[in-house]
């Protein structure tokens, strides 16, 4: 590099002269002569300068044109001159956009308008902030395409429109469209709306899909969705009404919350704020409404004063435009039904009809001016033109054709069929009249009330000579046409009783029936010539066609074709239908009413059979009876069946004492016997199951086999197959049940679920619900054990009791609510208002009383008897409370125990307490093992243990005293935290707060120091152990040798133990050498007892028992054991004392003898020793001499 550089530098020098005076080209070799330097490349740009702001406002005397990069804006700058100073040349870059003078933009250069984005694109944009809002261009046909979109696919036009949208994502503010002055104001996410109008969906909040075209449309809406309004101000008050449509000027104005109304038309269902539903087409429809539902206005001022009416149908102007109230209207027609109020259940079709109904209702008028005048007359229907125009209250007519009953006013009840009919009859009742002009002057020459009266005449000529007669019914041509004054006839059919003057009573139906009868009365004939030739017999049935030519039997009916067709002697039958009993020919007493019933009957008696083709097959069966089409229709011998019900017992052939009633009931037994269905479908495939009883549409529908069933309701024990023995009543009870046996459900879906559980009773709505499998269970009350599957041994009795149980077992529960929660705890007793509701899992537990156990979860072993008994127990176990809120606060102490009121009541995690007696222990939080027995023992005790509390008041201000033991009324009133002390005896005290370790036995025994025991108060001075009192003695003990032996303290301090010899036994001589040598080797030692001060001497009791196995153990050493000990080794010791006596004396003996001879011996040795000195003496004195 540094061999390049300077080579570099001398080429610049050796060119710059060349360059002052030529142009410059850099990579081209011919510059344009225009230009002082011309640079063309294909890969490479210039780079100019590039520094910061700071920088480039630094440079010294920039002169005008000097051009840097400005790394600070990231774009190119130049001088332009001392006044502009530098200027921007680019101030941003925009991808994609192309670098020329194409657009406008503000200062900042985040908002322009653009129009060539791309060469001859011929597009112009508008970007606000940096995005693209708005394109305007044209499509390749020439047309303006005017474009605004954005990320969210809004489009806002107009002051504030849509102000306050949020466009998140793609599921908040998206898609909406608002145009006009703060249209969509309010909405921040409310997502593909329409708004276009001043104000228009102004309010919207997060309400979406809605519509709104026009100033105010839709102005109050906040949050309904799928709403469409257009007009001024429709749909102004809706603020959560969903799928409305109001088209108008105030369409559905003051509509708030209401969801589905249609209104079009200036101020349709203007007032409406609560009905819903409604439909308004047209001027003012609805415009009243305010709360009915339901209704259908179309045309100008229908429905227009109605207020609250309901389901009501006004189509044509005016039509129902005063009704306020009446609902279930149909008012089709111009002003139909126009002065109805309150008139209800109308149908008026037709201009004008029924114009004047106010109140009327259940009217049907059909044509102009039909039952126009009507006002408050119900139940008439009038079709024709005029038809009951007159009429004004009657009630329950019927006139059909032109000016049928046309005068009538106030005539109740009449039919009047045919142009004219009825036409003069004015305030008549009960008349049928059909045909042309039937009855037409019906009345005329009467001169009682009831002459004339009660006549029905159809057809031709029918009743054309009656003048008196009453109470007559002639149908078809000519038809009682010669009839006087008979009365209560009926004829029905061409020439019907035709030559009657003044016969009675008689039915004749059919071409000729009773032709030539005149005066016979009370006859039947039924079918074309059946009477025919009869002119004054009385009492005979004949149905059918020729019916009873050649009968002999009396008192026989036949009724139709074929009917009875080869009776010989058979009597008292009665046959009604095509081919009935038409093998009879000595079956007596036998109905059929039906084609082809009992058809092949031929000795059978006392069958009835209604209904085509019923007991068809029967021959010798007796007693059955069988009413609907195929009942019984395969039956033989059969015999005491009841068969009700199309299909009923169909398949039956030799089954007895069956009944059946309702479609298909019992359709496939053949010959199971004793079995009772009710209902649809009822025991459907039954074959040989018996003494069933199902009642309800397809109870026991899909029973094969199963015996002594009872099901009761739809559906009813449907699936069951050869279980037996179960009752089921209540709509799906036992639905599923298929060999499950001897159960019971009782209410709607009781043992719903069951198939093969057994044993069980559910009685109340959903009871054992959903058990499949579990037996032995029993439920009372709506939805007792419900949710129970598998569990066994289960009772359920209220409301809610045991309703989540799934597998839990051998539980009670009695009471609304008991154990409402429990799943699979198992064992459990609860009777009472929801006692163990919370129970989810727990097991052994016993609730009785409102309330008792209510919050026991888990907890295991308890009972709880009483009001809110271990109300807040969770996971407590093996606790017992007995009274009123006994226990009341425990949530997980256990193996308590608390009868009275409110013993225990604080406890929380206390647990081996005992407390028996009202407020026993009532204070006790966390205190353990403590026994309380009567009325306020211990109950300030809170926090204690192993204290023993017996008697009323006892131990009863105490707060937390370990192992106390206070027994007797109102004992140990001081006590209140000391511990180890025991207190028995009424009012026995210990007046110390803090005492330990002191016992006080005695009515108002008094103990005072801790570590200390009191007998009696001051005034006991007399006590025994296992014996009676003395009153020479303070203390005595027992009376043998198993309780003391009657040893005592005597009353001036002395201890006495006894020793009477006729209370001892193995007496053993002791060697007294032995036991003082045993004496003299037992350690003796000064001693004190640890904790004490006091110092003793004695031996060790191990030492001691080990010398000298005496007593019961090597801890402790009796009182009499070592005085005897004592007493014997003093016995030896005086004994060996006596013989050293002895010895003492003889050797004293000895002693004085030699004390005698020693003084001999010294008067000797004196004598000697004076001898002997003066020996020396003279050997001196002769050794001096010699020398």
């Amino acid at each position: 590099m540094r061999r390049i550089l300077p080579g570099m530098v001398l080429m610049i020098h050796l060119c710059l002269p060349a360059f002052s005076q030529n142009n410059v080209g850099i990579g081209t070799q011919k510059p344009d002569p225009s230009a002082l330097l011309d640079i063309q490349s294909l890969d490479k740009g210039v780079l100019v300068p590039r520094m910061t702001t700071e920088q480039m406002q630094a440079i010294v005397m920039p002169v005008s044109g000097l051009l840097i990069y400005n790394t600070s804006t990231s774009s190119f700058w130049y001088y332009k001159n001392a006044v502009d100073t530098w200027m921007e040349i680019n101030p941003t870059e925009r991808k994609g956009r192309l670098l020329t003078n194409t657009s406008i933009q503000d200062t900042d250069g985040d908002t322009w308008v653009d129009v060539e984005k791309f060469p001859n694109e011929n597009i112009i944009r508008f970007s606000v902030a940096g995005d693209e809002l708005m394109t305007i261009s044209h499509n390749p046909n020439g047309v303006p395409l005017l474009n605004i979109g954005n990320q969210s696919n809004n489009v806002m036009i107009g002051k504030d429109a849509g102000f306050n949208t949020i466009p998140v994502g793609d599921t908040t503010g998206t898609d909406n469209v608002f145009i006009g002055y703060s249209a969509g104001f309010v909405n921040t996410s409310g997502r593909q709306n329409v708004g276009i109008g001043l104000f228009a969906l102004n309010t919207n909040l997060n309400g979406s899909q809605n519509t709104a075209l026009g100033d105010y449309a839709l102005v109050t809406n906040i949050s309904g969705r799928h709403n469409v309004g257009l007009g001024f101000n429709a749909l102004h008050g809706n603020t959560a009404g969903n799928s409305n449509i109001g088209i108008g000027y105030e369409t559905l104005h003051s509509s708030d919350i209401q969801s589905k109304q249609i209104a079009i038309g200036d101020s349709s269902l203007y007032s409406n704020t609560d009905g819903v539903e409604n439909i308004g087409i047209g001027y003012k429809t609805l415009s009243s409404n305010i709360d009915g539902f339901y209704n259908l206005a179309i045309g100008n001022l229908t429905l227009t004063e109605n207020t609250s009416g309901t389901s009501n149908i006004a189509l044509g102007i005016g039509a129902l435009k005063k009704n306020t109230e009446g609902s279930d209207n149909i008012g089709i027609g111009g002003e139909s039904l126009f002065e109805n109020t309150t008139g209800s259940n109308n149908i008026a079709i037709g201009s004008a009809v029924l114009a004047a109904n106010t109140t009327g209702s259940h009217n049907l008028a059909m044509g102009e001016g039909s039952m126009f005048t009507n006002t408050t007359g119900n139940r008439n229907i009038g079709i024709g033109e005029f038809s009951l125009g007159a009429n004004i209250s009657g009630n329950g007519n019927v006139a059909v054709g032109r000016a049928s009953m046309f005068n009538d006013t106030t005539g109740n009840f009449n039919v009047a069929v045919g142009n004219n009919t009825l036409y003069y009859a004015t305030s008549v009742s009960n008349l049928v009249a059909i045909g042309d002009s039937a009855l037409y002057k019906t009345g005329f020459g009467a001169t009682e009330i009831i002459h004339g009266r009660g006549n029905t005449a159809i057809g031709k000529s029918t009743l054309k000579d009656n003048t008196l007669g009453f109470a007559n019914t002639a149908v078809g041509l000519r038809s009682l046409t010669k009839n006087i004054d008979g009365v209560g006839n009926t004829a029905v059919g061409g020439s019907s009783l035709v030559s009657n003057l003044n016969g009675s009573e008689n039915v004749a139906i059919g071409v000729s029936s009773m032709f030539h009868n005149e005066v016979g009365s009370h006859n039947v004939a039924i079918g074309s010539f059946s009477l025919a030739n009869s002119t004054e017999v009385d009492y005979l049935v004949a149905i059918g066609d020729s019916a009873l030519v050649n009968n002999e039997g009396e008192a026989n009916v036949a009724v139709g074709a074929f009917a009875l067709t080869y009776n010989d002697v058979g009597e008292e039958n009665t046959a009604v239908g095509f081919e009935c009993l038409r093998g009879n020919t000595e079956g007596n007493l036998n109905t059929a009413v039906g084609a082809r019933a009992l058809t092949s009957n031929n000795s059978g008696i006392g069958n009835t059979a209604i209904g085509a083709n019923t007991l068809k097959n029967n021959t010798d069966g007796t007693g059955n009876v069988a009413v609907g089409v195929n009942a019984l229709t395969s039956n033989v011998t059969g015999i005491l069946n009841c068969a009700f019900g199309s299909n009923a017992l169909y398949s039956n052939i030799v089954g007895d004492t069956n009944t059946a009633i309702g479609h298909n009931a019992l359709h496939n037994n053949s010959i199971g016997f004793n079995n009772t269905a009710l209902g649809a479908y009822s025991l459907y495939s039954n074959l040989s199951g018996t003494e069933n009883n199902a009642l309800g549409v397809s109870a026991l529908s899909g029973n094969l086999v199963g015996s002594f069933n009872t099901a009761i309701g739809f559906n009813s024990m449907y699936n069951n197959t050869v279980g037996n023995q179960n009752t089921a009543v209540g709509n799906h009870s036992m639905e599923f049940n298929t060999v499950g046996f001897e159960n019971t459900a009782m209410g709607n879906y009781a043992l719903y679920h069951n198939t093969i559980g057994n044993f069980n009773t559910g009685l109340g709505k959903e009871a054992l619900k959903e058990n499949t499998s579990g037996t032995n269970n029993t439920a009372v009350g709506i939805v007792a054990l419900k949710s129970n599957v598998s569990g066994n041994y289960n009772v359920a009795v209220g409301s809610g009791a045991l309703r989540e149980n799934t597998t839990g077992y051998n539980n009670v529960a009695t009471g609304y609510a008991a154990l409402v929660n429990n799943k699979t705890g198992s064992n459990n007793v609860a009777l009472g208002f929801e006692t163990l509701k919370t129970n989810t899992t727990g097991k052994y537990n016993m609730a009785l009383g409102a309330s008792a156990l209510s919050s026991n979860k888990s907890g295991n072993y308890n009972i709880g008897i009483g009001f809110n008994a271990l109300y807040a127990n969770s996971r407590g176990y093996s606790n017992t409370a007995i009274a009123v809120e006994a226990l009341y606060s425990n949530t997980t102490g256990f193996e308590n125990l608390a009868i009275g009121d409110e013993a225990l009541f604080e406890n929380t995690t206390g647990y081996g307490n005992t407390a028996l007696g009202i407020v026993s222990l009532q204070n006790n939080v966390s205190g353990i093992y403590n026994v309380a027995i009567g009325a306020g023992a211990a109950d300030e005790l809170t926090t204690g243990k192993r204290n023993t509390a017996v008697g009323t008041n006892s131990y009863g201000f105490a707060t937390s005293g370990d192992f106390n033991t206070i027994i007797g009324y109102g004992a140990g009133p001081s006590l209140i935290t000391g511990n180890n002390n025991t207190l028995i005896g009424g009012s026995a005290d210990a007046p110390l707060a803090a005492i330990t370790n002191a016992t006080a036995i005695g009515y108002s025994s008094s103990v005072a120091r801790s570590n200390s025991m009191v007998f009696g108060n001051t005034s006991v001075n007399r006590w025994s152990f296992g014996t009676q009192v003395s009153e020479t003695k303070a203390i005595v003990v027992g009376s043998s040798s198993s309780n003391g032996n009657g040893a005592f303290l005597s009353l001036t301090g002395t201890w006495t133990n006894v020793s009477d010899m006729h209370k001892k036994e193995n007496f053993t001589t002791l060697d007294g050498k032995d036991l003082l040598a045993k004496v003299r080797s037992l350690p003796v030692t000064k001693w004190k007892y640890k904790g004490s001060d006091e110092y003793h001497i004695g031996p060790m009791a191990q030492d001691f028992y080990k010398t000298f196995q005496l007593g019961t153990d090597n801890l402790s050493i009796s009182t009499v054991d070592p005085a005897g000990i004592a007493l014997r080794a003093i016995q030896e010791l005086d004994t060996q004392l006596q013989e050293k006596d002895a010895q003492i004396s003889a050797l004293q003996a000895e002693v004085n003898q030699l004390k005698a001879m020693t003084s001999k011996v010294e008067q000797l040795e004196a004598a000697l020793k004076s001898l002997t000195e003066k020996v020396a003496a003279s050997s001196s004195a002769l050794t001096s001499v010699k020398n």
